[in-house]
């Protein structure tokens, strides 16, 4: 009569087609899965970076294939794990075979043995491409900053509803502000609208929301901080984010 392993009808079996799925399992993960011991050396990897064997990891001490500036945080994250019990999380840079050098989003967890937490367990997904994709994106806001601040003409973003989202000091400059521009963010820019003038206003960023196109010049009578009146010109577009540029 034959056993279906899978049932527990035969226990070695069975034990053996458990351990295959496993095995199936953490080497097709999409994570790097290594096990570290207290002393800190690798006791498992199941798939190291390209240019590495298993053989040449196992045995090591993970710290030798992080960079040094994680060095003290991989360590603190490690001995809170094995202390408490507690998974933890951080994010650090690795070092390839090549000299290659790649950033990962590490998961840690205890690895428990009768009780105890026996090591810790690393799910290393590499991040690499989402963190050049921040940095290029942090540098190009700052780049937008520092022309947007250097401006010769007033500048101001705001959303939708025209709540300040950011403005350049020719901004509180022209409006004669009592306050530099951070102070101005969270105010609407139709506080610096006469009443008579706001519905242009409205209209005309409606207009461009309703039909886009280019920048459109409009002749405004605006407002300074003190409700002095004055004529200026101004530009308005709008864009996916941030909202509506006066």
């Amino acid at each position: 009569m034959e056993t279906d392993p899978s049932r527990g009808e035969n226990p070695e079996a069975a034990f053996e087609v458990s351990e295959q799925r496993w095995r199936s399992l953490v080497d097709h993960a999409p994570s790097i899965i290594t096990v570290v011991k207290a002393d800190l050396t690798i006791e498992y990897i199941n798939r190291p970076v390209p240019g590495l064997a298993p053989e040449e990891v196992v045995g090591r001490n993970v710290l030798d294939f992080i960079q040094p500036e994680f060095h003290q945080l991989a360590e603190e994250k490690i001995r809170y794990v094995l202390e408490t019990g507690e998974p933890a999380s951080y994010i650090s840079q690795a070092t390839g075979p090549d000299g290659s050098v790649a950033w990962y989003d590490n998961q840690l967890g205890p690895l428990m043995i009768e009780g105890r937490v026996d090591a810790v367990t690393f799910f290393a997904t590499d991040i690499t491409p989402r963190m050049i994709a921040e940095e290029a994106l942090r540098e190009s806001e700052e780049k937008f900053r520092i022309l947007f601040d250097l401006s010769p003409y007033s500048m101001v973003l705001s959303d939708l509803e025209g709540t300040i989202e950011i403005c350049n000091h020719q901004f509180t400059e022209l409006h004669a502000t009592r306050e530099g521009p951070e102070t101005q963010v969270g105010r609407n820019v139709a506080d610096f609208f006469p009443e008579d003038q706001r519905p242009l206003l409205e209209a005309t960023i409606g207009k461009m929301i309703m039909e886009g196109g280019p920048p459109e010049r409009v002749q405004y009578t605006m407002l300074k901080e003190d409700g002095t009146e004055f004529h200026a010109e101004a530009i308005s577009s709008v864009g996916k984010s941030p909202g509506p540029c006066t």
